[in-house]
């Protein structure tokens, strides 16, 4: 499909009016938006993207009073499984996370690909408790799955819920704080 505009130009008394006619694939521009907010690894959204949407959900939640939590998961040993398994595997162990995280949350939700082994969920209109179950849900999907039927993959979780009048780099600082708790409980964890 083909969007055309058609701009009018005044460019002097002698020639009072001049036209320029833009063509646009509204299909291209499409695959530009995508590529521009996808991760296309994981098909979640990427970090600049998830950053965006923070930032209008975190005015919608001052405006409103509503609760909203956050949600960091970073894949344990990582390192070890691209050492043993190679980075294609890895790749595969990222692709897998990432659907089970997509199949865990709502449609509201939203779901990014962090950095890495990391990944990030916001979840609009929800308290710390239903949170932390959200999260549950997902390390107990990941523990209890055998990925490629050779490995258990296993995450921790860091997860907090937005304080009234926090910035997003409070929230996701104290959200990170709570991944490292995860981390050094013995990893495999939920922590807040």
């Amino acid at each position: 499909m083909i969007r055309l505009h058609l701009h009018s130009l005044r460019t002097s008394q002698d020639f009072p009016h001049r036209y320029v006619a833009i063509k646009e694939s509204i299909h291209e521009r499409k695959r530009l938006e995508t590529l521009a907010s996808i991760d296309p690894l994981t098909k979640l959204y990427n970090r600049a993207h998830f950053n965006a949407l923070m930032e209008l959900e975190l005015n919608r939640q001052q405006r409103s009073s509503l609760h909203a939590s956050l949600i960091l998961c970073d894949i344990d040993d990582f390192k070890k499984i691209n050492d043993t398994y190679g980075h294609l595997f890895g790749d595969k162990a990222l692709s897998y996370v990432a659907q089970t995280i997509a199949h865990s949350i709502r449609k509201h939700d939203v779901a990014a690909r962090w950095g890495g082994e990391e990944f990030i969920i916001l979840l609009p209109d929800t308290q710390l408790e239903q949170a932390l179950h959200v999260a549950q849900k997902i390390r107990l999907a990941l523990t209890h799955a055998e990925f490629q039927k050779t490995v258990t993959l296993t995450a921790s979780f860091g997860v907090t819920q937005l304080r009234r009048n926090e910035n997003a780099t409070s929230w996701f600082h104290r959200t990170d704080e709570a991944l490292y708790k995860a981390k050094q409980s013995g990893k495999n964890r939920v922590a807040h």
